[in-house]
Formats: C-alpha cells, structure tokens, sequence
C-alpha cells in the first residue's frame, strides 16, 4: 500500500467516522492541522473546481463534526436564520477557556430556481470542546443569522423562492461563489416565503389591469403614488370552509381557532344552544365532531402541515436569542392567501435550568405569519427568534460548560400555555436541544457594546488597519449596532440613553442623525406586536436606548429592525481610519456615565471598547468595448456600435480597476445573449482585465447591449458595495 493510499484509509476510519469522538487523541490531523494543510496547498483536500494544485485527500461537505440541518426565513422580520448542530465533543481546537474555532455560514438567495444566486453575506460563531460529560454525549444547537430583503411582489403573486446556506469550519466560503464545496460542513438549499407587498404605486395599477396610459393622464398625476390599499382581511368560518370545500383540508383545521375561542368565552353557556349549531349545514361539519376532534387527549400535535425541525441558540455578544426552525408541508390549510391575513404559527420556548427534566422556566413564545402558498415537494422552511435573558446563568469559564435542555412546542393558530411545559397542540409538535450558554462575566451598570459595522463584527475589523475580514474597507452610510446588556433587568421602558460618536486625530463628529427603527413589543410570555418608532437625538446628542426587559421577566422590547441598530453614519467626504465611540446614561441624568464596555475577541485576544474603521469613498471604474468579429475568414476589427451580420462571433474587452480593490463583476449580453468572459491571468487585486465573446448563430436580428457591471470590496450602505457600470452596443441583421 502507497503511502498515499495508506492516508486515505487513515481517513476513512477516522476523519470520516460517523461515531463519537471521545477524546483529542481520536482527532485526525486532517482537522488539528487544516490551516496549515490548505496554506501549504490551496486544494490540499481537492474541493476546489478549478485549481492549479493537484489534490493530496479527496475530502469535501464531511459533516462528522458540524452540519447545518435547517435554514428559515422570517418574512416579517427580513432575516435568513440558520441552525448548526455540532455532534461532536472534540475536535473544535479547544475548550471555552480557549479561542476555539469558527464556523462560518454564508447564505444565498435565488430568484429564478437556482439558475443564478445573489450573495447575502457571511456570519460565524465559535465552537469549542465541550466534553461529553457535560452534554451526555448529545449535539449542541448553534443558531446565526443575517438580515436579508429579497424584492416583493404584490400579494397576488406568490413569492417563494430558493435559499442557499453553505457552512465551512475554520475557513470562509468565498464570496460569489454559490458552488462552493467545503471540506468540513455542507450545503443546505431549502425554499423560503418573501412577505408579499402590501402597496401599489399608479403605474402597479395600470399594469395589473392592462391599461395603456395616455400622456394627459401621466402629466395629470404622480405614478409612483402609492395607491391605498384596504387592510389585510381575516377570513371567518364561513370563508373558510367555502375556501377549502374539496381541497382536503379538515374542519378542525381551519375551525380551530374560533372553536377554541368559543369554549373559553362567556357563550359557552350550559343548555344553551350557539348559533354555529344552526348554520352546521351550510359550512358542512358537525360542531360535536370538531369539538371532539380538537380536545381529543393526544400525545403530540399532528405533523400534516407543519414540523418544528431545529432549535439553536444565537449569541452576540452578550445577548441571546432562541432560533426556531419549521417546515410548511401542504399547499393550503394556512386561513387564506397572503392578500388575507393568513394565520401564525407559534413556538413557546422552555429551559431546564436546573437540569431536573421539568423544563420549568417558560421564556417566551415567537412566531411567523404563514399563508396558503405553492409548497415544493420538500416544503417551506420559515424561522422564528426570541429574545432571551441568559446573563444570570453565565459563568467563568474556569467554571467549566454551563449547558441547558432546551424545549419548544410548535402551535399552529393557537398560543401554548406557558405555565404547561407539556402542553400538546393539536396541530404542530415539541423538539428538545441542548444549548451553550457563552461563559463570561454577568454584566453590572449600563455599559454599551458595539457589536458590529454593516455587518462586519467588531472582533472581525483589524484595528491596526481599520479594514473588516477579507481587507474590506467601509462606505457610505455605515449601519452601527450594539447593546445596553443591563436593559435585560430592566421592567420599564426609555430608561437609558446613549450617545455615538466618531473621532480622527483631534476632529469629533457627533453620530446623531435621525432614523427609524421596527421594535417588537410584548408582556410577558405570550406574543408581540410591531411597530416603529423614530430616533432622534437629544440636543447634546442622546438618542433614548428602546430595548428593555424579557418576556420571562414581563414587560419587554426589542429592536427587530435593522437587528439592535444604534444609529446611523453617513460617511460621504470622510476619508482615511476613523475611530467610533460610544456611550450610556440613565434618561433625564447628566451623571453617571456608562463607558462602552469590552468586548474580548477571543480568536486572537485582542479588545474592543471603541471601533477603527477606514473608509472607501470612491467606486470602481468599469469599461467595456469591441474590438471585432470573426467568421470563416478569421478575425476582423471593427468599431462599438457597429452592425454585424447573424452567424458572427463579436468580441470585445472588458477592463476594472478600484484603488482598494475590485470585487465581482459580471458581463450579460442583453436581451438574450450568452457572454462568454475570459479574464486575463494577469489580472491583480486592484485591476481586472479580459476578453469576452458572443456567439450570435442563434441570436434573432435585433439590437444588443452588452452590459458590464462591476463592484468593488468596500463595504457600503450597510452591506452592499460601490458599483460601476458601462455598455456597448451592436446591431445584428440578416445577410442581405
């Protein structure tokens, strides 16, 4: 046996073994030593397409240690959620004490059925060894998150489209490259439900109903007015079983809600007939047989329509959020289409913080809008976040792994009981998990913490550079976000204030301009509403803290919206490293003041209190242009804008450049055409060069427009980044 192929079977009993990994000793250096593997040879593992190394092991998508299991959207919320279960007690690069290692998701959304994919961004979180002992040898639940506004469509359109999730440990799945394979963890594509829009403009309208419009009437009015709409209608009983006569769907499904209501309402009055009694007939059920079929003793709810799949924990910083994951299985059975206000699911949450299996602690209920929708064969997956308070639970992590059995019981168009850990619905099920709660120190006073720029964690900005993971600079309007942690305590809201603010050298710039945010806001266990409240600041540059309490405390809020922003920078002129602080008082106080607390960045050691960040102000330059044609004769020049005969082969090149750096770009030939790109080897960082051809023998004589579009690596507007565009033009005829 060659020394080769001796490695390969190492690997196959022990980097691809499927059991327990019990001690570090049973992790393959295939895992103890994979940075250094991939940084002696890029494709040392033979998952990358295209590459000049030749591969030494083939391994890819091995999910021993990690593997995204559920990925949802909340369409409400605009947020992708994804659960990672990490199976084993080994093999994460050390304990909590320890920087451990990362696992990064990065997320894609699809319009056209996977055809093309557009690029959400990337989060992490960190995985240590968490001995077996501590977990009795069960799976840990991760949860992450990242805000994410696919376009809507009016709600006569049904909007589902494909999501992507890829999760790579120890190493970021690159941007724009939706095929990418990892070596440890895997791809997960699901379909997701984009919240229809609930507004037209003039112009919507005119195009629904397939009116022309005449030019007195688009100099008459504004067409891109909004058009006011009439309120969501919740469809009654009656609507109901005229909707689903023939399609399958049972009484005490869509009689669930208003027959559950009606036993705990006055009416339920001994020897006294309901009214429902006498229109049996024409919705076509027996009371007595919806009654008995709803309050039969069951074990667990029923699983026809939908599933709870995953539960997983989210933590920045110190601040937690329950992640549910559910699966939508049937097309209708939801109360109505999402031009009606459809029906929610709900998932009440519990821990069992004394780990006596009584899971006494009720945390809290969340839930989504569903409607009735085309479901594909593998169903929708949709999420559900709950903000929750785990600062009294944690501790230092010499204290060893505070771990916690989570429960959560999903309940279609009905609330649990949150005094009942055992409650069973009729229509949903339970899902148990494990948790980590993140070791630290319970947080005294009101001292704020930065969390993230656009997008960028704090921990991920190099502060002797200023630039975000990957070398990326920031534009624009900066997104800043971060959290009061002793808000938690607190039962009464606008308690607290905070103040941003931005220094270079001896130059102070107050971050102060008005914004809005969407809160959610509840009492207690049950659920939350949501609204928005505007932000703006007091005359020394205060702006009022909105998040306060939990539902197990009572009264709650929490910033949804952009998730826990603080404020926003429009940076438009500013250039070089710039420096952001903030603050924290007690409203209607000028004393004491809060400073920011510290954020420890465990993967390298280094400190957070303030933020660096350097600034990208100028987009890239794009140029595209034709050089020529060539047919049977070979290669002609020619001029852009040109004319050419159908059956030719048009060329041309495309050139970018961006002083910190170009990003993805991408050429289309439109309408139609089929670019093929060649880029130039050599092409740098900060320039970008090729050729390009079209191929036109099956191209109807039109007009055509290649159109290139190029972005560079700034991180602009709160995730997106500078972009330039330019086309060329040709005209394709016939052979005379």
């Amino acid at each position: 046996m060659s020394k080769q192929d001796h490695h390969k079977e190492q690997l196959a009993t022990r980097a691809l073994a499927t059991g327990a990994v019990a001690s570090v000793a049973d992790v393959p250096k295939e895992r103890t030593q994979f940075r250094a593997l991939i940084v002696g040879n890029p494709n040392y593992f033979g998952n990358l397409k295209a590459s000049a190394f030749a591969p030494v092991l083939s391994v890819t998508g091995n999910t021993t240690y990690e593997e995204i299991k559920c990925v949802g959207f909340h369409p409400q919320a605009n947020r992708l959620d994804a659960v990672v279960f990490v199976k084993q007690s080994f093999g994460y690069g050390g304990d909590i004490c320890s920087s451990g290692t990362q696992e990064y998701v990065r997320f894609y959304i699809s319009l056209d059925n996977g055809a093309t994919w557009i690029d959400q961004g990337y989060t992490s979180f960190t995985a240590n060894d968490i001995p077996a002992g501590s977990t009795g040898g069960k799976r840990l639940e991760y949860a992450v998150s990242i805000p994410s506004t696919p376009p809507r469509k009016f709600c006569t359109v049904p909007n589902v489209i494909l999501s992507r999730a890829i999760l790579s440990w120890q190493s970021v799945p690159p941007q724009d490259t939706p095929d990418f394979v990892p070596v440890w963890g895997n791809v997960h594509n699901t379909h997701i439900q984009v919240d229809p829009k609930w507004f037209l403009t003039w112009v919507d309208v005119f195009k629904a109903g397939d009116l022309k419009i005449s030019p007195e009437i688009a100099n008459a009015i504004d067409l891109q007015q909004e058009v006011t709409v009439a309120p969501k209608k919740a469809l009654n009983l009656f609507e109901l079983a005229a909707l689903y006569k023939g399609h399958g769907v049972e009484p005490h499904r869509y009689a669930l809600a208003e027959i559950k209501q009606l036993v705990k309402s006055p009416e339920a009055t001994l020897g006294v007939a309901h009214p429902l009694y006498a229109a049996q007939d024409k919705l076509g059920f027996k009371l007595a047989d919806v009654v008995d079929k709803i309050f039969l003793p069951i074990t667990d709810g029923s699983t026809v329509y939908e599933e709870l799949d995953c539960v997983g924990l989210r933590s920045v910083g110190l601040s937690d959020e329950l992640v549910g994951v559910l699966r939508i299985k049937r097309s209708s059975g939801f109360s109505g289409g999402p031009c009606t206000d459809g029906s929610r699911e709900y998932v009440t949450f519990w821990a069992d913080f004394n780990n006596n299996g009584t899971f006494e602690t009720c945390l809290g209920t969340a839930s989504v809008q569903v409607f009735d929708l085309p479901v594909p064969p593998e169903g929708l997956e949709y999420s559900v976040h709950l903000p929750v308070d785990l600062n009294p639970y944690r501790r230092a992590c010499t204290e060893g792994p505070r771990v916690v059995p989570i429960r959560a019981i999903l309940s279609w168009n009905d609330v649990a009981e949150c005094a009942n850990p055992n409650w069973v619905p009729t229509w949903g099920n339970r899902e148990e998990t494990l948790i980590l709660v993140q070791p630290g120190n319970v947080p005294t006073g009101y001292n704020p913490f930065l969390y993230d720029i656009s997008g960028a964690a704090v921990c991920a900005i190099n502060q002797g550079t200023g630039l975000a993971a990957g070398g990326r600079p920031f534009g624009g309007t900066l997104c800043i976000t971060g959290e009061i942690p002793g808000a938690l305590s607190l039962a009464l809201p606008d308690t607290l204030e905070y103040r941003l603010w931005a220094t270079q050298g001896f130059t102070v710039l107050p971050i102060a301009a008005p914004f809005s945010v969407t809160v959610e806001e509840g009492t207690g266990p049950g659920t939350a509403v949501s609204y928005s409240i505007a932000q703006t600041a007091s005359g020394d540059g205060y702006f009022t803290y909105r998040e306060h309490g939990t539902p197990a405390l009572g009264s709650w809020r929490r910033v949804s919206s952009p998730n826990r922003l603080l404020g926003y920078w429009n940076t438009l002129g500013l250039t070089g490293t710039w420096t952001i602080h903030v603050q924290a008082r007690v409203a209607g106080t000028v004393a004491p003041i809060y400073a920011a607390g510290i954020t420890t960045c465990l993967a390298d050691g280094t400190l957070r209190q303030s933020v660096k960040v350097t600034f990208d102000q100028d987009p890239p330059v794009a140029d595209v242009t034709i050089t020529g044609y060539s047919d049977a004769g070979g290669f002609h020049p020619a001029i852009p804008c040109g004319d050419f005969l159908k059956g030719v082969t048009v060329h041309g090149t495309f050139d970018i450049t961006d002083n910190m750096g170009v990003g993805p770009y991408s050429l289309a030939a439109e309408p139609n055409g089929t670019v093929v790109v060649t880029e130039d080897p050599g092409s740098t960082l900060t320039h970008r060069f090729g050729t390009w051809t079209v191929a036109t023998a099956s191209l109807p004589p039109c007009g055509y427009v290649v159109h290139l579009t190029a972005w560079d690596r700034t991180i602009v507007h709160c995730g997106t980044s500078w972009r330039d565009d330019d086309t060329v033009g040709f005209c394709l005829r016939l052979p005379a």
